[in-house]
């Protein structure tokens, strides 16, 4: 998984994490102000790029498919949890 052998090509699961975060922090300041369907643009726009972001590190890591396989359900499940998240604060209608 990158342990044994240096791969800087699973450093590009960097970007998709980050991408996560800020979409919260962006949720997080706009809290309570986007109701309805004005939420939509915003999640629209994180789950493109997060599918890009994640799609260009599964092909740039294709050699190490146990490790792509690891980071890849990683990056899903942490955008998942951040698009709830994030959707959540936009409407501030928590759980």
């Amino acid at each position: 998984m990158g342990l044994l052998k240096r791969r800087s090509s699973l450093a590009l699961f960097f970007p998709s994490f980050a991408a996560s975060e800020c979409y919260v922090a962006i949720a997080g300041l706009l809290r309570g102000q986007l109701r309805g369907n004005a939420s939509l643009v915003p999640f629209c726009i994180f789950v493109l790029v997060q599918l890009v972001l994640v799609g260009h590190f599964a092909y740039r890591a294709r050699r190490a498919p146990l490790a792509v396989l690891a980071f890849t359900v990683f990056l899903l499940s942490y955008a998942f949890l951040a698009w709830l998240i994030g959707g959540m604060a936009f409407a501030d209608s928590w759980l």
